[in-house]
C-alpha cells in the first residue's frame, strides 16, 4: 500500500476518536482505501471535493495491526526515577492502571485486542502509553484502538420482540442497514507532557493517557 494510503489510514483513525468523528477526504486520495473496502465515504457529507470518510472494520483492524507492535513497551524505568509516577495497579496486559489523573481535554475512542488493558478499567481509570521512537504521538496511533475497544462493548439495541433495530447509513450514496448498538463503555485519548500534572499524577514522559469516561 501507498505511504499516503498508510497516512490517511492513521488520519481517519484520529479523526474517529473524536468529533465530528470522521475525516474529509478527496475521492483521488481514498482511491486506494475506498478499492480495498478499508474505508467508505458519507457522500451526504462535503466539503468542496472533500467527503467525509470513516474506516470500515477492516481498516481499523490494519490501522491496529500497524500500531500495535510497539504498544506494549510500559514505563517501568521511568517509574523508579519518578516515584510520583508510580502506578496505582499492574494488570497481567502489563500496562498500569492510573486512578488519580485527569485528562487534559477530551476526545473518545477504543481497541479490539489483548495488549491494553481496557477489560481491566472502571470509569475515572486510566492508562499511560509511553512515546518511543518509532511512535513519538502514541495518542494518534492509539485513537482507531479506542474507537474499536468501544465497539467490541457495545450491545445491539432490541426493539420488545428481542430483534435487533436497524438503523440506515449510506455508501457511495447507496443506502444499507446495521443494527444499531448502544455503546456501555467509553474510552477518550489524550496527549500528555513529560513532567505535567494531570489530576494528581505526573507524566513520566511523553506519551498517550487513556481513560474510561463511561
Amino acid at each position: 500500500m501507498k505511504k499516503a494510503s498508510l497516512e490517511l489510514v492513521s488520519a481517519i483513525a484520529v479523526a474517529m476518536a473524536s468529533e465530528p468523528y470522521y475525516h474529509l477526504a478527496t475521492e483521488a486520495q481514498a482511491k486506494e482505501l475506498i478499492d480495498g473496502k478499508l474505508a467508505e465515504f458519507n457522500p451526504d457529507i462535503r466539503d468542496g471535493n472533500k467527503i467525509a470518510i470513516r474506516l470500515t472494520d477492516e481498516g481499523l483492524k490494519m490501522d491496529e495491526a500497524k500500531t500495535g507492535d510497539t504498544a506494549t513497551q510500559m514505563t517501568t524505568d521511568s517509574a523508579n526515577t519518578n516515584p510520583a509516577a508510580a502506578p496505582t495497579a499492574v494488570p497481567a496486559s502489563g500496562f498500569a492502571i492510573i486512578d488519580n489523573a485527569t485528562l487534559p481535554g477530551a476526545s473518545r475512542g477504543g481497541r479490539n485486542g489483548p495488549v491494553y488493558p481496557f477489560d481491566d478499567l472502571a470509569v475515572g481509570q486510566s492508562f499511560f502509553v509511553p512515546a518511543t521512537d518509532d511512535k513519538p504521538e502514541p495518542a494518534k496511533s492509539i485513537a482507531s484502538t479506542a474507537t474499536s475497544a468501544a465497539k467490541r462493548f457495545a450491545t445491539p439495541v432490541l426493539n420488545e420482540d428481542q430483534s435487533p433495530v436497524m438503523e440506515e447509513y449510506k455508501v457511495k450514496g447507496e443506502t444499507k442497514t446495521r443494527p444499531k448498538m448502544n455503546e456501555t463503555r467509553k474510552f477518550a485519548v489524550k496527549s500528555v507532557e513529560a513532567g505535567k500534572t494531570y489530576g494528581s499524577w505526573t507524566a513520566p514522559q511523553n506519551g498517550a493517557l487513556v481513560q474510561r469516561t463511561k
